[in-house]
């Protein structure tokens, strides 16, 4: 692990495929002392979650949660847009992901120590 002083920064980059990240028993965080930025270039970006989803800021929140969507501020909130349409309710379910049962392969994770595999199977 380099420190501060080293100011080495972490990339990891697929020129092609696919790259996935997952935490499959527990939580996964990501924090950064200054911003985020997610973008997708040329499609879109999607966030589900099971439960809840609760964006955050100022003191202002907006909850996604049992099929109800709160919007909480402590100063102004403006909606703004050519035209408002207020239609019947509707909804949309995305399939979560199913990650496999907990299993451990020690001869597995030994094959990958041998031929410098960085994960075990996969």
């Amino acid at each position: 692990m380099a420190g501060v002083k080293d100011k080495v920064a972490l990339k990891l980059i697929a020129a092609k495929g696919k790259v996935q990240v997952q935490a499959q028993s527990d939580a996964m965080e990501l924090t950064a002392d200054k911003d985020v930025t997610i973008t997708s270039c040329k499609e879109r970006i999607v966030v589900n979650a099971k439960d809840e989803i609760l964006l955050t800021a100022g003191g202002a929140y907006i909850r996604l949660k049992g099929g109800n969507i709160e919007v909480h501020a402590p100063g102004t909130v403006s909606v703004k847009a050519a035209q408002h349409k207020l239609s019947g309710p509707d909804n949309m379910t995305i399939p979560m992901p199913v990650f496999p049962g907990k299993q451990f392969c020690l001869q597995c994770m030994l094959n990958a120590i041998k031929s410098g595999s960085p994960l075990a199977g996969q």
